[in-house]
């Protein structure tokens, strides 16, 4: 069973909380734009988990012993077991929703060509197609899309490259910011947005942990040899990654967006190494850790409750905004994945694979679930 790592259920509390704020629909503070405009960071935190936790996963499947069959199936049922639950019974829940609520039926009424790419995790690609705004709620699935984009490439490459792993990432993560960087010298006015849609220009995101977990042990002898400089390097590059994200052109869009990878990838491997500081402290905390258990149904389901909120209460000081939307979604979410996607969790693992996996207060154990 994979070891529990609370600081990065804390990781996950924060970069969800930032994704929050980043989509809160009314005039802030000057302190709090600034963080607010880079509020789209924390999903490139969930990007840089995954690539870590989900090699990790894989990497332990396939030492497994059994047909490539078999340990295929168990890698994708892990996936879809907590993905594909909670995502399609949000996709219902807005689809029902659009019956009684004429502004989201009519703007998916606009769109209705692209509908399709909702439940086949094509969105983060077909949205270019149309030049209607996508409703908040739907709009956020383009970073699921990239994750599951990402999940099967990941498997290709283990079926396909077999001894050749590492190589191969390489090779792809690579490639990938040549493209990035390529496409920057273009003159499609929409590359700005493609550049954070588009799998093909953002595998860095998440290769870079699949690359660390490859190399694991010679990273970490590394690191913790060195551990206060590596701290030291790491705080200066997410302070820079951070600081340059609000950019005019599109190379200096493809350029930091390595910068953030390298960055976030980095401080996770820190704290993986570094045994006491008051920054794993802090991702440890556990008022943090139990928002990123549920960071998943949050992001889900957020932007209904903003859409609510922003209806009902768009008049009330921010204050008070921030801090009822943080709540509501908080609860909603709770009750999400404690009464239905873990459940269902538990329900396809034991179908499927017809293994028992145990509960510690309410949240699934293996963390090799990304949540």
């Amino acid at each position: 069973m994979t070891n529990y790592y609370r600081f990065l259920d804390g990781i996950r509390g924060l970069s969800i909380l930032w994704v929050l704020l980043h989509h809160i629909p009314m005039e802030l503070p000057q302190w709090l734009e600034v963080i607010r405009k880079r509020g789209d960071l924390g999903v490139e935190l969930f990007f840089a988990i995954s690539g870590i936790l989900v090699t990790k996963s894989l990497l332990s499947t396939f030492s497994k012993e059994g047909s490539l069959k078999s340990k295929a199936k168990e890698y994708f049922v892990k996936r879809a077991s907590r993905i594909f639950p909670p995502f399609y019974a949000t996709l219902f829940t807005l689809g029902f929703l659009s019956f009684f609520v004429k502004s989201l039926g009519t703007k998916l009424s606009e769109i209705s060509s692209i509908l399709f790419s909702f439940p086949t995790y094509t969105y983060n690609y077909v949205r270019f197609f149309v030049d209607e705004k996508i409703p908040g709620a739907f709009g956020i699935f383009w970073s699921l899309c990239f994750e599951e984009q990402f999940y099967l490439l990941l498997l290709l490459i283990f079926i396909i490259c077999k001894k050749n792993v590492k190589t191969a990432m390489i090779a792809l993560c690579f490639s990938s910011i040549v493209l990035r960087l390529y496409g920057a010298f273009g003159n499609d006015p929409e590359y700005y947005a493609k550049l954070q849609y588009y799998t093909h220009l953002r595998l860095d995101a998440i290769l870079l942990g699949s690359l660390y977990i490859l190399s694991k042990s010679s990273v970490d002898k590394l690191a913790k040899k060195y551990i206060h400089l590596f701290g030291v390097i790491v705080f200066f590059l997410s302070i820079l990654s951070i600081g340059l994200h609000r950019y005019e052109s599109h190379l200096e869009r493809a350029l930091n967006y390595f910068l953030v990878s390298l960055s976030f990838t980095s401080l996770i491997i820190y704290l993986f190494n570094i045994e006491k500081s008051w920054l794993k402290k802090l991702f440890e905390m556990k008022a943090l850790a139990s928002i990123g258990v549920v960071s998943y149904e949050i992001y889900l389901i957020h932007q209904i409750v903003n859409g609510v909120m922003a209806r009902f209460a768009h008049q009330i000081h921010y204050s008070l905004y921030i801090s009822l939307l943080f709540l509501l979604s908080f609860l909603a979410a709770y009750f999400f994945h404690r009464f239905f996607s873990t459940p269902m969790n538990l329900f396809l693992r034991k179908s499927f694979l017809n293994a028992h996996f145990d509960l510690v207060k309410g949240t699934n154990v293996m963390n090799e679930v990304v949540k």
